[in-house]
């Protein structure tokens, strides 16, 4: 361009030229922007999917802190029955003494 006569033409090409690199500038931006959409698009994705894993992990904990609580309290249901059996034998052991005349 330097080298070029002025006058119009030159005018002309070195206006295109500054319309060429704003056009340039522009289709970056543009990408840059429609590229940012979709990266975080897939980004929100993904972190629905593992909120999702993680909803799943811990249903599936509760689940088996019930079955568990629910083990231990049929545990302490047996264990308080066996208590209540043997009291039971003891008492019918001792009115069956009593009722003979041993004590």
């Amino acid at each position: 361009m330097q080298t070029a006569p002025a006058g119009g033409e030159k005018n002309l090409a070195i206006e295109q030229a500054q319309a060429q690199e704003g056009g340039q500038i522009g289709g970056l931006a543009t990408g840059a922007f429609t590229g940012a959409q979709n990266a975080l698009g897939q980004l929100a994705g993904q972190g629905i999917g593992e909120s999702q894993n993680m909803s799943s992990l811990a249903l599936s904990g509760i689940g088996t802190s019930e079955s568990a609580l629910g083990a231990v309290q049929q545990q302490n249901v047996q264990a308080k029955g066996q208590q209540l059996g043997l009291l039971g034998s003891l008492a019918g052991t001792a009115g069956s003494a009593a009722a003979t005349g041993f004590l």
